[in-house]
């Protein structure tokens, strides 16, 4: 279930990156950490994984704006 709003928020971020609709890929971003971080404090997802989404997630992001 994680992995399915992980999946879907990130196709949202990008297409609202590609959009380039700032305002709203800054609260999918926000979003998307929540989860991560919801997901390691539940013990869902593993210190390591949630770091290397977190990097990835924070790339895209600011890499596009």
């Amino acid at each position: 279930m994680v992995e399915q709003m992980l999946i879907t928020l990130d196709q949202q971020l990008n297409e609202a990156i590609h959009r380039h609709q700032k305002n709203e890929a800054r609260v999918l971003y926000g979003q998307i950490l929540g989860v991560l971080d919801l997901s390691m404090r539940l013990e869902i997802m593993g210190a390591v994984e949630n770091t290397q989404r977190f990097y990835a997630v924070h790339r895209k992001f600011y890499g596009a704006f």
